[in-house]
């Protein structure tokens, strides 16, 4: 549902309903994930559901609950799900964007995001699909099959103040390989270091080394883990909006982590560039020593002559400056002109 449609389905709501049957509160008076949540929490029971692109209107972490929502339904068998994910989500991880702003203005835009390996074999679990197939979510297990070993795999290293995630896989009898991060149990060996939560998501807090450990059944799996002390940026999505063609007004997003090692503070801004050269900068955001998730954007008007516009998150720390991402090979940096 779009969300100029999800728009006239609220107003509609609000005058044939008391309301409690979506959580007691105006789905105007939320934000618009807030408002998709308290559909899918209250209104989705027994039956089949056909999805295209549900996670659209949703920030990282209500990713993470309407998976919670679907696990719910889906393994009990009271609802079965199709669900057409965009491309980009299914590639990778949705767990990585945990710092993500819940109202980013995604409406319209075409989204750029890396999401959960779980997200991807989601459809097909809920939907009874392939021998792979099982549910990946809270409180369940597969079936009380055989755990031959547990896998785990983390990043092997973390800026201070970066999150990401670590995911434990379960390797069967059966051959099935399910996702278990949500109902393992987790630790460090350094909290000072590294911090798990219970969902696996571990945040680097000081320069070291660590070992997370992954609990499952009777099964445990380690992996180090390295947080370093520098200057430094990690992109970690990006989005735009609007009609990128010449003399259009546009938008583009750029967010990651950032880290300053070497002075007390540092300048965080976006430069939008084309082939002729800089468009626009923007005024740089002071951050303090150490780490955290950053969020930046820009909104400027198409030259005439543009082919392709990029963006690169600038980090100047003293006489020293960081540029990222310095190629498109992620996808992340260029959109090409239409004409």
């Amino acid at each position: 549902m779009r969300a100029e449609s999800f728009y006239n389905f609220a107003s509609y709501i609000e005058q044939v309903s008391d309301l409690r049957a979506y959580g007691g509160k105006s789905l105007h008076e939320q934000s618009h994930g807030e408002s998709f949540i308290s559909l899918f929490a209250n209104r989705f029971e027994q039956g089949i559901y056909i999805l295209d692109e549900p996670e659209a209107a949703l920030s990282p972490q209500r990713q993470l609950s309407f998976l919670k929502i679907i696990h719910d339904l889906a393994t009990p068998g009271h609802a079965q799900f199709l669900i057409a994910l965009a491309r980009h989500l299914v590639r990778t991880s949705a767990m990585r964007f945990l710092g993500g702003s819940p109202h980013l203005p995604f409406r319209n835009a075409r989204i750029v995001l890396r999401s959960l390996a779980a997200v991807a074999m989601l459809g097909a679990a809920a939907c009874g699909g392939g021998a792979s197939a099982v549910p990946t979510s809270p409180g369940g297990s597969p079936g009380g099959t055989e755990i031959l070993a547990l896998d785990l795999s983390c990043p092997a290293s973390l800026l201070i103040g970066e999150k990401a995630p670590c995911v434990a896989v379960a390797r069967l009898r059966s051959g099935q390989t399910p996702v278990v991060s949500f109902d393992a149990t987790w630790s460090s060996t350094r909290l000072d270091i590294v911090v798990v939560d219970a969902m696996g998501v571990v945040a680097g807090r000081a320069a070291g080394q660590t070992v997370v450990t992954a609990s499952y059944r009777g099964r445990d799996a380690t992996a180090q883990i390295v947080v370093t002390a520098e200057d430094a940026l990690r992109i970690k999505a990006a989005a735009d909006q609007g009609d990128f063609r010449p003399g259009s007004t546009v938008t583009m997003w750029l967010q990651g982590y950032y880290s300053v090692a070497s002075a007390e503070t540092g300048g965080l801004s976006l430069r939008i560039i084309d082939q002729t050269g800089t468009i626009t900068t923007t005024s740089p955001v002071t951050v303090a020593k150490g780490g955290d998730f950053f969020l930046l954007s820009s909104t400027f008007i198409v030259p005439q002559n543009s082919t392709q516009v990029c963006r690169t998150a600038i980090l100047e720390v003293a006489s020293v400056t960081i540029a990222e991402p310095q190629s498109n090979a992620s996808g992340l940096r260029c959109i090409s002109i239409r004409r």
